[in-house]
């Protein structure tokens, strides 16, 4: 299988998965007795990412709105089971059920605003966690926040997690302008590949420096 064939299917396969997760937040939205929005499409940096408009639920009390924010991945996960167990060693089957855990595992991610955050900041009643999380260590220095033993947490690793990612992919845009030139003049889908790849990557690192830049912001 080439890397476009391979590309295409993730491409696919986050499709689908992505699908069957919000039509998850949508029906639990459905089982409380509240009518779901609309379910939206748009891009995440390249890639396909579906939204389901659950907004109803603030009417509802803080152990119902966890249980909408998981249901999305509780959705997933009957699927990939299901499709798991009567998988044949599938190419296309195989990817699918990659994908969806990562997707899974991606929603998870309490410094995103994923379902996973929203789960945090319901149980916890704290609004605006992700935004406080940038400028409290910063001000907790200058002495302009009282401490808070699990925001500070939070935005440790928060930090920790946008200094990882700005390292990795630092190295990852270096690797590619290498690529990038050994590549030339050889303008076949390959060098395409590598082009787009770079393009992603460019994308993706100016995004996480000014993440990086906002936890300096007082």
């Amino acid at each position: 299988m080439t890397s476009g064939e391979e590309i295409l299917l993730l491409y696919i396969s986050v499709v689908l998965a992505s699908i069957f997760h919000e039509f998850g937040h949508a029906s639990a939205t459905k089982r409380f007795n509240l009518e779901p929005g609309e379910i939206g499409f748009g891009f995440f940096f390249i890639f396909p990412v579906f939204f389901s408009n659950v907004s109803s639920v603030w009417k509802l009390n803080k152990i119902k709105r966890i249980i909408v924010n998981l249901s999305g991945i509780y959705y997933q996960l009957i699927f990939a089971i299901i499709v798991y167990v009567f998988n044949d060693n599938n190419i296309f089957l195989n990817s699918f059920i990659k994908a969806n855990f990562a997707i899974i595992a991606f929603s998870l991610l309490p410094f995103f605003k994923n379902d996973g955050y929203w789960v945090i900041s319901d149980y916890f009643g704290i609004k605006n966690l992700y935004a406080q999380s940038y400028t409290y260590l910063f001000r907790l220095m200058k002495k302009q926040q009282p401490f808070k033993l699990f925001i500070f947490l939070y935005s440790i690793v928060h930090l920790g997690i946008v200094c990882y990612l700005l390292f990795n992919f630092t190295r990852f845009f270096g690797n590619n302008i290498i690529k990038l030139y050994a590549g030339i003049p050889a303008y076949n889908f390959e060098y395409i590949l590598i082009i787009l790849k770079f393009l992603f990557n460019f994308i993706i690192l100016y995004s996480i420096v000014l993440r990086f830049l906002m936890f300096f912001k007082s």
